[in-house]
């Protein structure tokens, strides 16, 4: 069962780190440290929403060093959605037989802790990419952060199909064109005169502002 949105991916340049940093944290989230692995060719940082979950500002240590070269096209933008499963063996058999599906774990022994992850594609093959991650609560639900992930909006020309891969790879329940999970409703738009953009909605902020980025816009209001 899907309890809620984990993490919102958004690749940057690393000199865009500082600015969107500030502008996040000034709108009430919650900066909980940097968590690149070293053997990672990226590094991430995170910023926690009010009842759990967070943002992911990830970057290449070095330009062209990951081996996802789409995931840094195009940035800033929201390249990946993950969602927090606390039945996740059984949540990501939806997809499990696909030929480009993949399964990322790592033992408390390793960097970083336990932690396991799965997706139906490739990352940064698919715009926005979706995956799971195996948990039984959102994490940073008690960082203390302001403001409520409230709406995803997947809008464009290829929204259609985009909704399709949403409904067939999880265990969702879609009236129409969204879904809620947790305390999120994730909408899909089809409009043939955009390309794909994917934007947010984060109410009860401290401040009212706008974070454009190349496709879609973070949306913060009080």
């Amino acid at each position: 069962m899907l309890i809620g949105i984990d993490r919102i991916i958004i690749p940057i340049d690393e000199g865009e780190r500082k600015q969107l940093s500030r502008r996040i944290v000034d709108a009430g989230l919650v900066y909980t440290g940097d968590t690149g692995l070293s053997d990672h060719p990226t590094a991430d940082a995170h910023f926690a929403l009010e009842g759990g979950g967070f943002i992911e500002l990830v970057w290449e240590r070095e330009p062209g060093m990951s081996q996802f070269r789409t995931l840094f096209d195009a940035m800033p933008r929201i390249a990946g959605l993950g969602f927090t499963s606390n039945d996740f063996d059984a949540d990501r058999q939806r997809f499990a037989g696909e030929d480009t599906a993949w399964l990322w774990e790592r033992t408390a022994e390793d960097e970083g802790g336990a932690s396991r992850s799965a997706g139906p594609a490739t990352v940064g093959e698919e715009d926005p990419y979706l995956f799971l991650i195996d948990g039984q609560r959102l994490p940073y639900a008690d960082a203390g952060a302001t403001g409520r992930l409230t709406e995803i909006v997947i809008e464009g020309r290829s929204a259609a199909g985009r909704r399709r891969r949403y409904s067939e790879s999880l265990t969702a329940t879609f009236q129409g064109d969204e879904f809620g999970v947790g305390a999120t409703i994730v909408r899909f738009r089809q409009n043939e005169g955009i390309p794909i953009t994917n934007s947010l909605i984060i109410e009860g902020a401290r401040v009212d502002d706008e974070l454009q980025l190349s496709r879609g816009a973070i949306s913060f209001k009080r």
